[in-house]
């Protein structure tokens, strides 16, 4: 499709933002289908992407100490909520039950807390695994329907579009958490040197210039 056939469909989902109240939802299925093969190609670059979520996964988390515990804002104690709040809809390979917990707190008005010594190891678990399915996601997306026959169960392309903007909203309420800040903060020494260890090539081979 011509470049200028892209910017008119946007411009005319951005002007129906306030007219019409799954505007926005209309426009993140857009920019996904549309940009799926960017943002593929973008997880797996090797420069860019791949020794960040490789270290990532790689990493664990230092002992929870008192330091990860700052104080967030009212601002962020609401992202905090609205994360919890749709973090049942999605399926992960290891069990949540403390992170379930501090929804169900939040949910009933209760106090709760996202990031805590409990739920810290939960939460690593829950940004891999949702960097994986969005990767995963993306790929079905990018090679439908070469893609179907590997599915459970038979998806049509909107089934297939659906997943991916779902695991990417999820993965964007994450990282406005107060709790992505003290998690990194976290694995901060730990990155760094993963991260140090990924960029030296084996031996006998050229190494690439990363730009940061």
């Amino acid at each position: 499709m011509p470049f200028r056939n892209h910017v008119w469909i946007i411009s005319e989902l951005l002007n129906g933002l306030k007219a019409n109240e799954q505007g926005a939802f209309l426009l993140l299925k857009y920019v996904t289908g549309a940009s799926s093969s960017k943002m593929l190609y973008r997880l797996r670059n090797r420069a860019l992407s791949k020794h960040f979520t490789s270290s990532l996964k790689q990493s664990s988390p230092s002992k929870f100490t008192e330091d990860h515990q700052i104080a967030s804002s009212g601002h962020e104690l609401e992202q905090d909520k609205i994360f919890l709040s749709i973090l049942h809809m999605v399926q992960f390979s290891k069990p949540i039950p403390n992170l379930l917990k501090q929804a169900y707190a939040a949910k009933c008005g209760q106090s709760f807390e996202l990031y805590n010594e409990t739920t810290q190891m939960e939460f690593h678990t829950v940004l891999c695994e949702l960097l994986e399915q969005y990767e995963k996601s993306l790929d079905d997306l990018v090679n439908y329907p070469a893609s179907k026959p590997n599915f459970n169960s038979p998806k049509t392309y909107r089934e297939t579009l659906l997943m991916a903007v779902g695991i990417g909203d999820t993965l964007h309420h994450l990282t406005r958490t107060a709790a992505i800040k003290k998690h990194l903060q976290a694995l901060e020494s730990c990155l760094d040197d993963l991260i140090r260890e990924c960029l030296v090539p084996p031996r006998g081979v050229r190494s690439t210039p990363v730009y940061f």
